[in-house]
C-alpha cells in the first residue's frame, strides 16, 4: 500500500460520518481487497487507461502488471460498492475497437465514465494528445452500452 495509514484514516473519517470515496488506478488490488473488506469505502471510480494491449504505452511506461488492474476491477464489481470505471480517450491512442477490447478484458459492469483528454495539455510524458469531437466520443460510450447500466460522458 503506497500509504499505510490510510485505513486508520479512512476509519476516523468514516466514525465521523461521513462517505468515502477511492480514486484509484487500480494497481494494488491487495490495498484495495483490504479497505473494502474494512467497509471503509461508499464509492470507488478507477481509471482503465486502454485496451490491455495498449495499457503500457498510454501510462507511459515500457511495461505493466495488467493483472494487478483486472484484479482491482473484479473487487470493485464484485464489492457491492457503487463505482465507475473510466477513460480518458485521445485519438492517438483509441479507434471504435478499443471499447469492445476493454470490455472483453475487464467485463461488464454498472457505470463507465469516457472523458475526453485535455486539449494541449501536456502529460507527465510531455507528449499532447487531441480529444476525440463529441460526436465520435458518443459513438465510443454506445460501443459500451449493453455492457454498463450506465454510459455517462465527462468534459464535454
Amino acid at each position: 500500500m503506497l500509504a499505510p495509514f490510510l485505513p486508520d484514516f479512512l476509519r476516523r473519517v468514516k466514525d465521523q460520518g461521513y462517505k468515502v470515496k477511492l480514486d484509484t488506478n487500480g494497481y494494488h488490488p491487495e490495498a484495495l481487497k483490504q479497505l473494502v473488506e474494512q467497509k471503509l469505502l461508499d464509492f470507488v471510480a478507477m481509471d482503465i487507461k486502454n485496451t490491455p494491449a495498449k495499457y503500457a504505452e498510454t501510462c507511459g511506461m515500457g511495461l505493466i502488471d495488467i493483472g494487478s488492474v483486472k484484479a482491482s476491477a473484479d473487487i470493485i464489481r464484485d464489492s457491492g460498492l457503487d463505482y465507475e470505471f473510466r477513460t480518458t480517450v485521445s485519438m492517438e491512442l483509441f479507434d471504435e475497437d478499443s471499447f469492445t477490447d476493454i470490455v472483453s478484458y475487464f467485463g461488464n459492469g454498472k457505470r463507465y465514465a469516457l472523458q475526453p483528454v485535455r486539449q494541449n495539455l501536456p502529460t507527465l510524458s510531455g507528449k499532447r494528445f487531441i480529444p476525440p469531437t463529441p460526436d465520435i466520443l458518443e459513438l465510443w460510450a454506445y460501443s459500451l452500452e449493453g455492457h454498463y447500466d450506465e454510459v455517462v460522458l465527462h468534459g464535454i
